[in-house]
């Protein structure tokens, strides 16, 4: 019996990337498609959002790109929660909502996303004492859930 394999079924991780770094859009989403799909692949999960917010290979569309960036930042990516934390913040796919992105910015930077810092900062200005508060409480809630170097691990492993 012969088997027959699509190319896409035989490409791995690395394809996607070198596709995404030449600028060979198309060829790079297809591939980060089928890897998130049907591998949920983690860092798969977090290019399709990079390609689906800012419109590499297909039109921009905010609210997958949110999917995305929610389901790799949920298995402990720290660049997905950065991305993440800025579409809550500047409410692209998502209500805008400066909790939220307190809370993924600060689960970006314990995770050692240090960009995250100063985003972080930004948001910071814009919550009340109040929301504040239930921001941090959120964000602890989101560490002990969503680090990379938690105990548990889910998906196929962190980012580098």
């Amino acid at each position: 019996m012969l088997v027959l394999q699509s190319p896409l079924a035989r490409a791995d991780f690395n394809d996607g990337v070198v596709a995404f770094l030449s600028g060979n859009y198309d060829e790079a989403f297809l591939i980060m498609q089928a890897l998130a799909e049907t591998e949920s692949n983690d860092l798969a999960m977090y290019y399709l959002g990079v390609m689906l917010h800012e419109g590499r290979g297909v039109d921009p569309d905010y609210k997958q790109a949110v999917r995305w960036f929610r389901q790799a930042s949920e298995v402990g990516i720290p660049q997905a929660q950065n991305r993440l934390a800025r579409m809550y913040r500047e409410g692209a796919g998502v209500t805008r909502d400066y909790e939220q992105a307190y809370a993924w910015y600060r689960t970006a930077v314990a995770g050692g996303h240090t960009p995250s810092e100063a985003e972080l900062s930004k948001v910071v200005g814009k919550l009340s004492a109040t929301e504040r508060a239930a921001a941090e409480k959120l964000a602890r809630n989101y560490i002990r859930q969503y680090r990379p170097d938690r105990e548990e691990t889910a998906g196929g492993g962190a980012a580098p």
